[in-house]
């Protein structure tokens, strides 16, 4: 046999096999290749259906985060209208409770100067009853004494009349 001979032969049984091969493999690697495909199948379907949930629950959260910031927005919006009214009650309550402290002081004020005012007429007209009685007992005349008096009764109507 030549070298040519060998060579087609070898290619020859090559191809024979390959051929037997491919007819008794077909069956197996044809439901091989079926299966993987059906697998395959499977996993992108599942895939895509996890995708499709996971894009839906991102989208119900980012909603819910927007709901979320307009509440937190709402609240603060509350909150500082809340502080501001009661800013402004506190500012006027304050205000009242001044105002009344004012009119209490004034009144005390003007209590205590004519409780003052009373107790130095009170004091002056003791005063000058007792110089007039001292006077009196030094000889002074009935028209003196009158004079005296009446002196003492006007001194005392002029602080009266002053606040």
């Amino acid at each position: 046999m030549t070298s040519t001979e060998r060579f087609i032969f070898a290619w020859v049984n090559f191809f024979l096999l390959i051929g037997g091969l491919a007819y008794i493999l077909r069956r197996p690697v044809r439901e091989f290749l079926l299966a993987r495909r059906e697998r395959l199948r499977l996993f992108i379907s599942r895939a895509r259906r996890q995708y499709d949930e996971a894009k839906t629950k991102r989208e119900a959260s980012q909603k819910r985060f927007e709901l979320a910031d307009a509440d937190a927005a709402t609240l603060k919006h509350s909150l500082i209208e809340t502080g501001s009214y009661g800013r402004a009650a506190i500012i006027e309550s304050a205000k009242e409770t001044v105002e009344r402290i004012r009119r209490e002081t004034e009144l005390l004020t003007k209590r205590e100067t004519s409780r003052t005012c009373d107790a130095i007429s009170r004091e002056t007209l003791v005063n000058a009853f007792e110089k007039a009685a001292r006077q009196l007992s030094l000889g002074v005349s009935r028209d003196d004494e009158l004079k005296l008096l009446d002196a003492s009764l006007s001194a005392f109507e002029q602080m009266k009349e002053r606040p």
